[in-house]
């Protein structure tokens, strides 16, 4: 069985369980209004404040809340329309009542929490903003003042009335004053809030199982299924019309035809004084804890080390980024180089053609001579453009990991250090201080240590402060007090839940991650190690290229002057030549190996930023430009 329906299955199950200790009594009606005062003045409220602190809400979503509300005012006009020639005014009040409205906190809200905990159910949240407006109280004030004739002023008064003693409406007011100030609620509240929203869809199902009814009187399910079918034709409409016409993203318009489905509103059941045995109860529960055993300060400090894992982690990131964004600018710099040593050696190939040329004329050299020379003009030639092919595919590179059109001005040319570069003991030492690749691993270590502590807790005893505040009662809870506050002390005896494996478990979490950090340490060394050796490896290589330059220099002047003279032949000049290239080529590729290596060091060792400084230092070495070299 998949997870979705496991869920499905779970929602099926409890509905029956509430419908099940209802009809057995187990559960009484005063159950049902306590439930019912629970999940609209505490579960959905904790919904709201869980689902809305700290998200950033944008135009779309701003044009959801007005959905919320110009639905309710599209089915109030249509309930209208349907009932203007109902003569009895309460049977009239009774039917738009039961036409409008849309029970999402208890009905939608559950489904979406389980399926779309994302962005569908922050749609669903925003979208019961405008919804409660209208539902909470404002359809309800505009059907009785058409009942009783009264002025608009005391259907203002009425409406405030209702939307002051809603829970989930006060929660969004109270949200929004947050987000318009830049506020968020602190990690305490939520986690606390976390507890009452995780309840709620298990006690929105029970009232759901608890309220369900089976009428056997034809004339009572007549006239249900009739209000029924009169509503489902504007409820599949809007659904319809929200899942296909409005211009959102999938997520958003799936939760938004989920809301549009939702059925009938509970509070205008309650409203309707057809069916209003009982009268409105809302009870405002409040439950702090004062001691957990560490379970709360544990969830705090995972919560807080998850935060500084993220932060390691997108550093690691940086580094790595930043090192091949080095490898690949210095990349461009050096295949430009490479590209104008093969132009260079071409141009000088082409002279050297025309001089044999003009050599066969007089006769200083043989056709066969002047022949080799042309072929080792047209390799050089073949050379030079796969030296453009290199270059124009590094630039390409670069241009895509800097996402520019084109390349900015390449001014810092390639280079090597003379100076002192520090020892192997000092770069390791830097890493494992400075990594953040290890910091992510400490990070990680610190909630798996937090994990244990919450495990651990499950040993001690729980205090905490509750208290309860009737906010609307009718003559059946009168005897009862407006208010209850006192302290309470929870200790699990015995439990199910074996506490000694969850403990062993989330230690067993830190061992493995303690593990994993000296497995990251080993590596990191390694990387180190490596790095440094190809630093000093790229400068000595270099050091000693610069030496066989000069050899090839002079080696090309002595076979060029030979050729003159007939002491040497077109293909002893042409490899003096491609000698002289391919070390001046080998001379670059050096520094470019150095500046790699050297970057990859700071990289491994978290200290990118250094390497832009090392730039400024006094024993830099630029390797010049080839552009205007000549070998002639």
């Amino acid at each position: 069985m998949d997870t979705s329906t496991a869920k499905v299955l779970s929602f099926a199950i409890f509905i029956a369980l509430g419908y099940a200790l209802r009809r057995t009594e187990i559960l009484k009606s005063e159950a049902f209004h306590a439930i019912s005062g629970l999940v609209m003045c505490v579960t959905l409220p904790c919904v709201v404040f869980v689902g809305l602190n700290g998200v950033s809400i944008s135009g779309p979503m701003i044009w959801v809340a007005g959905l919320g509300f110009l639905s309710n005012v599209l089915l109030l006009l249509y309930a209208r329309m349907l009932t203007m020639r109902h003569a009895d005014a309460g049977e009239k009040a009774f039917e738009q009542l039961n036409l409008c409205g849309f029970s999402i906190g208890p009905f939608a809200i559950p489904y979406i929490q389980a399926f779309f905990p994302g962005t569908g159910l922050l749609t669903a949240l925003i979208f019961d903003v405008g919804n409660c407006v209208m539902s909470a109280g404002g359809t309800y004030a505009v059907v009785a003042a058409q009942k009783e004739n009264t002025k608009w002023t005391e259907g203002v008064k009425l409406i405030a009335s209702k939307l002051v003693r809603s829970g989930p409406t006060l929660a969004f007011v109270f949200m929004t004053i947050l987000y318009l100030f830049s506020l968020t609620l602190p990690d305490a509240v939520i986690t606390c809030a976390q507890v009452g929203a995780s309840a709620n869809t298990f006690l929105c199902m029970i009232m759901i199982g608890e309220s369900v009814t089976f009428a056997s009187d034809p004339r009572i399910l007549k006239r249900l299924f009739g209000l029924l079918g009169k509503r489902f034709v504007v409820q599949i409409l809007l659904a319809a019309a929200f899942y296909y016409l409005l211009p959102f993203e999938h997520e958003v318009r799936v939760a938004l035809a989920l809301v549009a489905l939702s059925p009938i509103p509970a509070m205008n059941l309650n409203f309707s004084e057809k069916i209003d045995i009982g009268g409105p109860r809302a009870m405002l529960n409040f439950n702090w804890p004062l001691y957990t055993g560490g379970a709360v300060s544990a969830k705090q400090e995972a919560l807080r080390r998850k935060v500084d894992e993220t932060a390691y982690a997108r550093d690691a990131e940086r580094e790595k980024i930043d090192a091949g964004l080095a490898m690949a600018y210095w990349g461009v710099q050096l295949a430009r180089e490479v590209e104008r040593l093969h132009a260079g050696m071409l141009a000088d190939e082409e002279a050297e053609v025309k001089r044999a040329q003009a050599f066969e004329a007089k006769g200083v050299i043989s056709k066969l001579e002047r022949m080799s020379v042309e072929v080792s003009r047209d390799a050089a030639k073949r050379a030079w453009i796969s030296a453009q092919t290199e270059r124009e595919a590094a630039e390409t590179q670069l241009r895509n990991a800097l996402r520019e059109d084109a390349l900015p001005e390449l001014s810092t040319p390639l280079f090597i250090l003379e100076g002192d570069l520090g020892t192997l003991d000092d770069w390791t030492a830097r890493a494992m201080r400075a990594s953040p690749v290890l910091a992510q691993i400490d990070a990680q270590t610190a909630q798996a240590e937090a994990g244990v502590e919450g495990a651990k807790s499950l040993y001690h005893p729980k205090i905490f402060a509750f208290g309860t505040k009737n906010l609307v009662k009718h003559y059946l809870t009168l005897p009862e007090p407006d208010w209850i506050a006192g302290i309470g002390v929870t200790f699990t005896l015995w439990s199910n839940q074996d506490r000694a494996s969850s403990v062993a478990a989330a230690t067993s979490v830190v061992d493995k991650a303690r593990a994993a950090r000296n497995e990251a340490g080993t590596e990191i060394r390694t990387a180190v190690e490596t790095a440094f050796l190809r630093v000093n490896d790229a400068r000595e290589s270099y050091r000693l290229t610069a030496g066989t330059l000069a050899l090839a220099e002079e080696n090309l002047r002595l076979r060029r002057a030979g050729f003159a003279e007939g002491l040497s032949t077109a293909i002893d000049l042409s490899n003096a030549r491609t000698q002289l290239t391919a070390a001046q080529i080998a001379l670059r590729a050096a520094a470019y190996k150095f500046v790699a290596a050297w970057a990859t060091l700071h990289a491994v060792s978290g200290e990118m930023p250094r390497f832009l400084e090392s730039l400024n230092r006094s024993d830099l070495v630029a390797v010049p430009s080839s552009t205007g070299v000549s070998l002639k």
